[in-house]
């Protein structure tokens, strides 16, 4: 079997591979890539098609995850408010001003997340968990739980709990992130 975490980025991806990782499902990785922004790293390899079995790997590219060879594969995707995503890219990304096309990213990001449930449905070898991004945050230990239940593997809720950071929960406002933008 192999974990695999998907979803969009700036959902908690990296975070999901973090806690994985920390749990005892080795994460397949390059911590260098994107460190820039993500402290942590992003939990990024480019050659997933050859993560040994047992351990996770991320996959942001749906047709990538839709062409992985037949195998087990346990998938858990964060969810997060479509606002918030595109919120949290400005701000990561230093954007100067706010997208004129808020409307159209977020409708973007939610077919993202219908194209992989959609893969993921129509794969028999493929198994979908999926987390709210606030829960990670505000539901520690049943998030914990639910991650350690579906892989279904010796895993160490302990050191899985140590990947979590509150410093990074923010929830962001339009008028924040604009006042912020002023600034620069």
């Amino acid at each position: 079997m192999k974990t695999i975490v998907t979803g969009n980025p700036r959902t908690g991806t990296s975070l999901s591979m973090m806690i994985l990782d920390k749990g005892g499902i080795k994460a397949e990785h390059n911590l260098e890539i994107n460190k820039a922004i993500n402290p942590y790293g992003s939990f990024e390899t480019h050659n997933f098609k050859t993560v040994p079995e047992g351990k996770s790997f991320k996959c942001l590219n749906a047709l990538e995850l839709f062409d992985l060879p037949a195998g087990e594969y346990k998938v858990i995707m964060p969810v997060r408010d479509t606002e918030q995503i595109v919120l949290s890219r400005i701000e990561t990304f230093n954007q100067k001003q706010m997208p004129p096309n808020m409307e159209l990213q977020k409708q973007q990001i939610e077919k993202q997340y219908r194209f992989l449930r959609f893969i993921v449905e129509n794969r028999p070898d493929m198994e979908l968990l999926e987390i709210p991004y606030d829960d990670y945050f505000l539901k520690i230990d049943e998030t914990i739980d639910a991650i350690a239940e579906f892989v279904d593997v010796e895993f160490d809720k302990k050191k899985a709990k140590k990947a979590i950071d509150p410093e990074y929960y923010k929830i962001r406002t339009v008028e924040e992130v604009s006042a912020n933008l002023l600034k620069k």
